[in-house]
């Protein structure tokens, strides 16, 4: 190439100094250690310290001692609680409370959970780019695409939490990655199967990105042949150990259902909850009980166009806590669309689609009412069109990339969107969307799967483009962060940083 990227010409130097007797696969080593002190260092020097919603240490702690309720929830009114019977349990899937059992039995239940979910987001980089180096890419795209998901999405204000709800997303996200490693590298059906019930497990919406990895194994239990007939070409065992080692957690989630609630229902637990906090929520909230198609609004607007408010004194930029476009928070997503597309109508029509999506939600985005005022004084927060047809290009935009790769016969578009889709569709009928957050934190339970579609959009060799909207990634969510963890907490210089 005649132009060389700085971080192509950085590693190269390095590659170059070092002995000839290191092997490649000890320098990936290296790179993966490396990845895993500096993202701990970063991460922990933004977290907030221990957080007030350690349910799963109280959890843990009460395990050790023989119990699965906490015996003094009646006084953590802070603290959402499934009520059943007289006593109080935590509501969230109890994968966090396994992972921190061991460091509860040795520390106490004074240890940090904040500082637990920190080092799952170190971890979940090391796994990140153990996949990148599995998927034979090259060491600046490794270094590039493990740097855009672990600095440049929400997980990174997600993992510097620590809450009981973000610390189930960050531990789910190393759960998904570990599956996808066994599933398109290292290819173990019963491992991939039993990380993704480790998934399950911690967050529930995750057992919907299932059709990813039947996809993917395809391969090995369904051999295309007309010369066979059709029940000699299933291969049950490849499907029986999946299935083997997903099902271990389910029966366990079951189990543990059934010793609180006396139900193996997984999501009875939410139900207790609603019951319980009925009374102390706004009525609005929960009109239809906690899934209706009616809830749809509250989450799509959100996914897809909301936007920062804009103000001309400071801060300049205010975050809403109720959430910001997926494709504002990464805009590296925008890669996600193009993959399979070929020909100059495919690559026009997908750009013209991209286009009319973003410019629809800057034009009419709440959150800037000086800028809309010069259309009409009638919308002083912005335009609402009927039936939110608003959205419509980023819809017809996501159905396009899965007529491609359809029409391609792309096995992994067709899986990861699959994963997408099935996944988003029980989070858009929830009657929360997740507040409060930076982004749209229920999109972690797929956004392995949308990394890997931007993997493949971006290609072998990344060009300047690619760093270049990989670095605004970055500055993006660091503002999150700064925002967020920083300047809020002690008011810095007077205004306000975030806002509803």
């Amino acid at each position: 190439m005649a132009e060389k990227t700085a971080i192509t010409r950085a590693i190269g130097w390095w590659q170059g100094i070092l002995p000839a007797t290191i092997e490649r696969r000890h320098l990936m080593m290296g790179i993966t250690c490396l990845f895993f002190v500096v993202t701990f260092f970063i991460y922990h020097s933004f977290d907030q310290g221990p957080t007030a919603f350690n349910i799963p240490i109280l959890t843990a702690d009460a395990i050790l001692h023989g119990r699965l309720d906490i015996a003094n929830g009646k006084e953590l009114t802070h603290i959402d609680w499934a009520f059943d019977r007289g006593k109080y349990y935590m509501v969230e899937p109890p994968g966090t409370v396994l992972t921190v059992l061991p460091g509860v039995a040795l520390f106490g239940a004074g240890i940090n959970q904040t500082t637990i979910s920190v080092v799952i987001g170190s971890l979940n980089a090391a796994a990140v780019h153990r996949l990148l180096v599995g998927l034979k890419k090259r060491i600046s795209t490794q270094v590039a695409l493990t740097i855009l998901f672990i600095f440049g999405t929400m997980y990174w204000w997600t993992a510097t939490n620590g809450g009981v709800w973000y610390f189930a997303h960050t531990l789910a996200v190393l759960f998904l990655f570990a599956a996808i490693y066994f599933t398109l590298v290292s290819r173990n059906p019963f491992v991939a199967g039993f990380f993704l019930g480790c998934a399950y497990l911690t967050r529930l919406p995750t057992i919907f990105t299932t059709p990813f990895f039947l996809i993917m194994f395809s391969d090995l239990w369904l051999k295309w042949s007309n010369d066979v007939p059709i029940w000699k070409r299933f291969d049950l065992r490849p499907l029986a150990l999946f299935g083997l080692g997903l099902g271990i957690f389910i029966a366990f989630a079951a189990v543990y259902n059934y010793l609180r609630f006396a139900t193996v229902m997984p999501g009875t637990a939410y139900d207790r909850w609603l019951d319980y906090h009925r009374a102390t929520l706004q009525p609005s909230a929960i009109t239809h009980g906690l899934f209706d198609r009616s809830y749809i609004s509250r989450h799509l607007p959100v996914i897809l166009k909301e936007l920062p408010i804009f103000k001309g004194s400071e801060p300049y930029i205010v975050i809403p806590q109720g959430g910001m476009a997926l494709w504002l928070t990464t805009p590296a997503f925008i890669y996600a669309f193009f993959v399979g597309a070929r020909g100059r109508i495919a690559w026009a029509l997908t750009i013209a689609l991209l286009a009319l999506g973003v410019t629809i939600g800057v034009v009419f985005a709440r959150g800037m009412p000086d800028f809309i005022h010069r259309f009409s004084d009638d919308f002083p927060k912005g335009l609402n069109f009927p039936g939110q047809i608003e959205l419509f290009p980023f819809i017809t935009l996501i159905a396009l990339a899965i007529v491609i790769g359809t029409r391609h016969r792309d096995k992994l578009v067709l899986a990861c969107w699959a994963a997408i889709i099935l996944t988003a569709i029980p989070h858009i009928f929830v009657a929360f969307n997740g507040f409060p957050q930076f982004g749209y934190r229920f999109a972690l339970d797929y956004y392995p799967f949308l990394f890997l579609l931007v993997v493949k959009g971006m290609g072998e060799n990344l060009k300047w483009h690619h760093y270049a909207i990989i670095a605004i990634c970055v500055v993006i969510n660091f503002m999150g962060v700064l925002w967020w963890y920083e300047f809020t907490p002690d008011h810095a210089r007077g205004v306000d940083w975030l806002a509803w």
